[in-house]
């Protein structure tokens, strides 16, 4: 098995165990057309690993508060490219995710620990 393989078996694994089987993932791009929600533990895993894959050598993904709750952030060339942000229930496994990755929106986002630390 690749090392690539298995890292997003790993990653696929990992999603499982931290998040409800009932999970949803809407995925902002800022096309309506193009929006997508998905639903489920093992859809929205797919969907975690893909967004991985997107993720090119020259960026860099840090954790951060959103809005104040927990997320992460890629950023590409020197600018925010994307925004995740998770939904935790009590029992502290995710229950939503929302991606936003509308080159237009995430400078407008309330985002802690932007600064490089």
């Amino acid at each position: 098995m690749s090392s690539s393989l298995r890292g997003e078996t790993e990653t696929s694994r990992c999603f499982f165990e931290c998040s409800t089987p009932d999970v949803v993932l809407r995925v902002d791009v800022g096309v309506p057309a193009a929006s997508r929600v998905f639903r489920g533990a093992r859809d929205v895993a797919e969907q975690v690993v893909a967004f991985g894959r997107r993720i090119g050598p020259g960026s860099e993904v840090r954790l951060v508060l959103v809005n104040g709750v927990a997320g992460i952030i890629g950023i590409s060339d020197g600018r925010l490219a994307s925004v995740l942000s998770f939904a935790i229930a009590r029992e502290g496994k995710i229950v939503e995710i929302d991606i936003l990755a509308d080159p237009h929106r995430p400078s407008q986002m309330d985002v802690a620990g932007l600064e490089k630390g």
